[in-house]
């Protein structure tokens, strides 16, 4: 190996397929004959190049860990506040309210302390939490279906301050919250790999424990998941940054894979609700699952949109993109035709606004992606152009839910 490497100093493409071909010996006959071949270009990139594909936990400073165990502290001490004043958390849904928005708090809170915010914008994003938790944990007791409605859209208004944080509060910089949008795949990617870790780690300790007639169910879930739940994304966000390299290979693959496989799926259920003769105009739940699987494909087309591979023009995910929002915008027609004839036939309810709303900015979305996915398809553009339209559509997403938690419950006194 050591002579092959040698041989093909100046041959890049040989170099690449000895490197494939056998990473290990590879990395070893190159750092054996580094010192004779130093001053060569080439090598000097290898060089680098290794350096990076072994970076390991061995790299990370006091002060790295430090970051992370004082934000996971902090998120697991508040999910522990039942335990610790002695109240059942099931009585007035503590975990309910709490759990999704004291996860984005954390995450937010380690990106505030990794990024070295300065104190005023630290100051501003930990007292809007607080705000959020008083009024989800104190406003919002003993109200109707509007407390609902905000228990579903306060985390994701919460993810909107994480964006901002993220970005640094630069709010016109639209590659920034593309690169946010980038982030936030590959850390769902991660923190799924984590979760289906955790489920196997939990069902095993249970199991155990069980085995010998001790039940640990409810303690260990008070203690170790609950806390894991909202620590984990903490964590995940720390190896997204200091090892990029790790989530950039697993994310781009899980995208190319689900994104042919759901519009499949997507294409035979349609056809298959048509045969059956499902009707979301009056079966209220199968209007619920139209509105969440519409939700789900929006994700999906936004997350492969910026996990495709890096300048890739190529026509096939075009094609693919273009159905998944084609398929998008037919079932958005569905449920918003549905939600209107609801509203015309029973009433208007807080539930039946804030879905009317939702997608309408949905359909208004898609109407542009498709738009310009047809200019893709024309050559007259490339695929950044879509990742540009989300960027710019993301504040008039963070301007209803604004309206939807805070406006909406008291426009309908809080029923």
């Amino acid at each position: 190996m050591n002579n092959l490497l040698k041989k093909n100093l100046d041959n890049p493409e040989i170099l690449e397929q000895l490197f494939r071909k056998n990473k290990k010996d590879f990395e070893k006959s190159f750092f054996e004959i580094y010192p004779e071949i130093s001053d060569n270009t080439v090598a000097k990139y290898w060089y680098f190049r290794l350096k990076a594909e072994k970076k390991s936990l061995f790299d990370i400073s006091i002060n790295e860990i430090a970051q992370v165990v004082i934000s996971c502290l902090i998120v697991s001490i508040i999910m522990l506040i039942p335990k610790v004043f002695g109240f059942n958390p099931n009585e007035n849904m503590f975990y309910e309210r709490n759990l999704a928005l004291t996860a984005i708090f954390g995450v937010t809170l380690y990106t505030l302390i990794n990024k070295k915010h300065n104190l005023k914008s630290v100051l501003f994003t930990i007292i809007l939490f607080i705000v959020f938790a008083i009024y989800v944990n104190i406003i919002l007791v003993n109200t109707g279906n509007s407390s609902i409605l905000v228990y579903l859209h306060l985390p994701i208004l919460a993810w909107f301050v994480y964006g901002i944080v993220f970005i640094e509060f630069k709010l016109s910089n639209y590659e920034k919250q593309i690169e946010f949008i980038k982030y936030n795949g590959d850390l769902a990617v991660l923190y799924g790999i984590f979760a289906i870790a955790g489920i196997i780690l939990t069902a095993f300790t249970i199991g155990l424990f069980s085995a010998v007639g001790i039940n640990i169910e409810k303690l260990y879930i008070e203690l170790i998941v609950i806390p894991g739940v909202v620590s984990v994304p903490i964590i995940c966000s720390f190896l997204i940054q200091k090892f990029e390299y790790l989530s950039n290979r697993i994310s781009p693959i899980i995208a190319n894979i689900f994104s042919p496989l759901i519009l499949i799926t997507l294409v035979i259920y349609l056809i298959t609700i048509l045969v059956k003769g499902s009707n979301p105009f009056i079966d209220r739940n199968f209007l619920i699952v139209f509105n969440a699987m519409l939700l789900g494909v929006m994700a999906l087309i936004i997350f492969s949109l910026s996990e495709r591979p890096e300048k890739s023009t190529s026509k096939y995910y075009s094609l693919i993109f273009f159905s998944l929002s084609a398929i998008a915008l037919v079932i958005n027609i569905i449920a918003l035709s549905a939600i209107l004839f609801r509203i015309t036939e029973y009433g208007i309810t807080p539930n039946r606004i804030a879905v009317l709303g939702s997608n309408l900015l949905f359909f208004t979305h898609l109407i542009l992606i498709g738009f310009n996915l047809v200019k893709v398809l024309q050559k007259r553009q490339d695929l950044n152009a879509i990742e540009q339209v989300t960027a710019k559509f993301l504040p008039y997403y963070s301007i209803w839910l604004v309206f939807v938690v805070f406006i909406l419950p008291i426009i309908f006194n809080f029923r």
